[in-house]
């Protein structure tokens, strides 16, 4: 998360080269994590559109959905940090780019279910309104909270 003083940039030594490709249907987000764990933004790519990226083994990136800020995948993980430039060298000794491929969170049937009714909502603070059970309620105000948190917003 953005702030983790354990989640920054660390030394520019190793270089790597990188091909994000957004996987998902959504507009993401690319952000560099800088040497003081700021997210800074670098690029936002469309579905199936990529993004030549130069960068150094020890410099993490992390993914958003444009729209709900929420946090996308790499192999499975939020956070990715770049392999180095030399484990892409192929048999004629010319290097390629690393192709990273963003997607989508594996989520749970449930979780699935929150995220759908919440993005459902023209205003998203409307689900207080629903009538639905105590214990969802309570849930979708989780998702709501990381949508906030996310988006920069004060949290409820």
């Amino acid at each position: 998360m953005e702030g983790d003083p354990n989640l920054r940039s660390l030394q520019s030594l190793i270089r790597s080269f990188i091909l994000f490709k957004n996987i998902t249907e959504r507009n993401i987000d690319i952000y560099w994590v800088n040497y003081t764990s700021k997210f800074i933004h670098y690029t936002r790519l469309k579905p199936n559109e990529t993004s030549k990226v130069n960068t150094y083994e020890t410099h993490p990136w992390v993914f958003k959905d444009s729209e709900t800020g929420e946090r996308m995948h790499v192999a499975h993980n939020l956070v990715y940090f770049p392999e180095p430039w030399y484990t892409r060298i192929d048999h004629t000794g010319r290097f390629g780019r690393i192709l990273v491929e963003i997607h989508f969170p594996m989520r749970t049937l449930k979780e699935s279910c929150l995220w759908r009714v919440l993005n459902s909502l023209k205003n998203k603070e409307n689900f207080l309104d629903l009538e639905l059970p105590k214990s969802i309620i309570d849930e979708l105000r989780i998702c709501y909270n990381l949508y906030l948190r996310n988006n920069n917003k004060t949290i409820l």
